[in-house]
């Protein structure tokens, strides 16, 4: 597991913020904003890192001591999310942990006929596939005779041999659940050092299995745990989708059990996997500098704003689809923030007008495309009366107000005025 101090973009230490900033400008005002309320803290990076690693550790270690298939073939855990983009604003007091688990059998498209493959792909909905079981899966029990730990994988098929994800995430829970029983203290318990004690609990949120620690000081820190199926990059592009950029091969992609609920049955819901390409949306934005400042100076105009249907992803696309038309990897160099960030706030309002974010790998998949039209027009207004205030005498007066919470902007106008 990479170390999360890697994973940090521009982060800076509490002490380094100006207590008296000269805020004449746009830049001026952007780069002391993301210093003092969008950038991580060093002091809580550290401190939040390493109870993280701690716990996460002896979770892991007790999962693969709990259950023979995930001691087998659980692969590598990988960041997610926000803090693996290095997108991660405010605070690092949530934690996206993707958990690779293998299935025994060959994962290559068999090259003489597809649908005879392992594992079949099967795209049925934009953004979404359904996985079929081949002859080998489904004779796992009969293949490998009394290796009975192989059996767990055989569980997850339904009468049609498609993997429900239902059946996987019950499994990965269950092992969860048995692996904390086996370690805590009674109460739910857990130790990371001399008189460090935290307290455990845990909540379902649709793949996710989030791991909320928490101790009487006052300290909050909630893990999302979904576990991933992986395939080869070999068996990309699916039908449907762009090819992977140059340069951005990672070696393979992930399916996440979330379902479609815009499939045409419960069972296209039930059987449906999605599609996750984040190491190659990671290498896509690799060096390129103000970029993710950017990225975050959206993100929080969306928090202040209570902009609450827009996703940190969708606004990751945003970026995603720039950095693909342009072709230019010094535009995020050779413009300063004040530039980048008009610029983009500038495609954010017409995604907004236009009531459309496409998924960046298939655009026919709408990411917004079930967020209420009264709802995005209203996030339209807003975006759009900062956009027109931009470029006027107060525009970086006018800035600050829209990227900060009133109670925010309040104590800040003594910079400003």
């Amino acid at each position: 597991m990479t170390s999360g101090r890697s994973k940090i973009d521009r982060m800076i230490s509490a002490s380094s913020v100006p207590a008296a900033p000269v805020l004449r400008n746009l830049n001026a005002v952007l780069s002391d904003i993301y210093a003092r309320h969008v950038a991580l803290k060093k002091e809580d990076c550290e401190l939040y890192y390493e109870v993280f690693h701690s716990i996460f550790h002896q979770i892991h270690a007790a999962m693969k001591a709990v259950d023979p298939y995930y001691d087998r073939y659980s692969g590598p855990i990988k960041y997610a999310g926000s803090h693996y983009d290095r997108l991660r604003i405010k605070k690092p007091d949530e934690y996206d942990m993707d958990i690779v688990i293998d299935i025994p059998v060959d994962k290559q498209e068999n090259r003489f006929n597809s649908s005879a493959s392992d594992i079949v792909i099967e795209p049925k909905h934009p953004g979404y596939a359904q996985l079929r079981g081949g002859v080998q899966y489904r004779n796992i029990p009969i293949r490998d005779g009394d290796d009975t730990v192989n059996n767990t994988a055989h569980r997850w098929l339904d009468e049609k041999n498609y993997i429900l994800r239902s059946k996987f995430i019950y499994w990965f829970k269950s092992v969860f659940d048995k692996a904390l029983d086996h370690l805590s203290e009674p109460g739910k318990k857990l130790n990371t050092g001399e008189k460090n004690v935290y307290n455990i609990s845990t909540r379902e949120s649709g793949p996710a299995l989030t791991l909320k620690i928490t101790n009487p000081r006052g300290f909050r820190l909630d893990v999302d745990m979904v576990p991933v199926l992986r395939l080869p990059e070999t068996r990309w592009p699916v039908e449907g989708y762009r090819d992977i950029p140059k340069h951005c091969d990672a070696g393979d992609w992930t399916l996440v059990p979330k379902p479609n609920k815009h499939g045409h049955d419960e069972h296209d819901e039930n059987r449906s996997w999605r599609i996750n390409l984040q190491d190659q949306e990671r290498k896509m934005m690799h060096d390129s500098h103000n970029l993710r400042m950017t990225v975050k100076l959206l993100k929080k105009l969306r928090d202040s704003k209570g902009m609450n249907k827009i996703a940190s992803y969708y606004i990751k696309t945003l970026f995603l689809w720039e950095i693909d038309e342009r072709k230019d990897p010094y535009f995020w160099s050779r413009n300063d923030l004040a530039t980048l960030f008009k610029h983009m706030i500038k495609k954010f309002h017409k995604a907004l007008l236009e009531k459309s974010i496409k998924f960046f790998w298939n655009p026919k998949c709408n990411l917004i495309g079930n967020v209420a039209d009264q709802t995005l027009e209203s996030y339209a207004n807003i975006v759009g009366n900062l956009l027109r205030s931009l470029d006027t005498y107060q525009g970086h007066v006018i800035a600050a107000k829209y990227l900060l919470t009133d109670d925010e902007f309040e104590s800040y106008k003594k910079f400003i005025h």
